[in-house]
């Protein structure tokens, strides 16, 4: 008896541990308050294709809260297209107001945890390493990009 009373304590323990030690955690501190910004041709950013924000976001394991986050393909849909930019404009077409320009890294990633004024209407346009763009033609209200470009089909791809 005295045996079998161990043994469930020390399982009960190893779990108490586990659960303490998860990343995942419900606590915003610090990871809302770090600021991350990609830039051209920076190598820090990582899983390609994958959506960002499911891990960079409050109480999960990633740092930083992204506002804005997504991958960019060459025309192949496979390879990561690793340079130009992507730019919220209130209008179609990129016209309007410019809300914000967010550089592709190296890596074919951009992300951003600055602040976006989403409002009813948002557009987004990315540009190739050579300036030609590429307009979204449906407005946006998230910048969880790769939620709806992440299959092979409905990729962001350059030039």
């Amino acid at each position: 008896m005295n045996r079998r009373i161990l043994v469930i304590f020390l399982l009960f323990s190893i779990w108490l541990l586990a659960a303490a030690s998860c990343e995942h955690t419900s606590d915003p501190s610090p990871s809302c308050t770090e600021t991350l910004i990609s830039q051209p041709n920076a190598m820090a950013s990582h899983n390609h294709g994958t959506q960002c924000v499911s891990c960079h976001t409050l109480g999960e394991a990633g740092p930083g809260c992204f506002t804005l986050a997504g991958s960019v393909y060459q025309p192949n849909k496979t390879d990561p297209y690793t340079a130009g930019e992507v730019r919220l404009y209130t209008q179609l077409n990129a016209q309007g107001e410019l809300r914000g320009t967010f550089y592709i890294d190296g890596k074919g990633n951009f992300y951003t945890t600055a602040k976006i004024e989403w409002g009813p209407s948002l557009y987004a346009t990315i540009y190739d390493a050579n300036g030609n763009p590429k307009h979204m033609q449906d407005a946006v209200n998230d910048g969880n990009c790769n939620h709806c470009h992440s299959a092979m089909d409905d990729r962001l791809t350059l030039p």
